[in-house]
């Protein structure tokens, strides 16, 4: 009975979480965001899912960074607790995955899956369960989307 309670509280702790983000989000509360997004990370540490846990941390840091809140240093606590649960080589390895990613990508509050996009190219966005999956969609939309401009003789963009 314990571990169903648990697992109930769990689950709802996630669901208003993901609603706070929301909320955050539509009113540009980026603080809120921040301390949202820390929180996530925090319980999916708990619940070892270690990288969607250090995408979190990584975007509360960004964002809390960038809003100059006193909040950051929890964020970064967050990741330093991550690293040691998991040990210096598989956090080392984790970052190199996750944080090019962070900047990029975003964990939707609806469902927390990540959504990623590459900014210039209309239409190229991508929806997964992980960031690895996500980034693998958004190689092969990326992908589709020059093959069909290029048969369309339409112009590719130029950086």
């Amino acid at each position: 009975m314990r571990a169903v309670t648990s697992c109930i509280a769990l689950l709802l702790a996630m669901r208003y979480y993901k609603e706070a983000l929301s909320i955050a989000q539509e009113v540009e509360d980026h603080e809120g965001q921040g301390k949202t997004l820390r929180n996530l990370g925090k319980l999916y540490l708990d619940q070892q899912l270690y990288e969607v846990a250090l995408a979190s941390l990584l975007l509360a840091q960004n964002i809390l960074n960038e809003a100059q809140s006193p909040y950051y240093n929890e964020s970064q606590r967050g990741i330093v607790t991550l690293r040691k649960a998991i040990g210096e080589e598989k956090y080392t390895t984790l970052l190199a995955q996750v944080e090019p990613q962070a900047q990029r990508y975003e964990i939707l509050p609806d469902d927390s899956t990540f959504y990623g996009e590459i900014p210039g190219f209309d239409g190229v966005y991508a929806n997964a369960e992980t960031l690895e999956a996500c980034r693998d969609e958004l190689e092969e939309v990326l992908e589709g989307w020059i093959l069909l401009r290029v048969s369309l003789h339409y112009p590719l963009p130029s950086f």
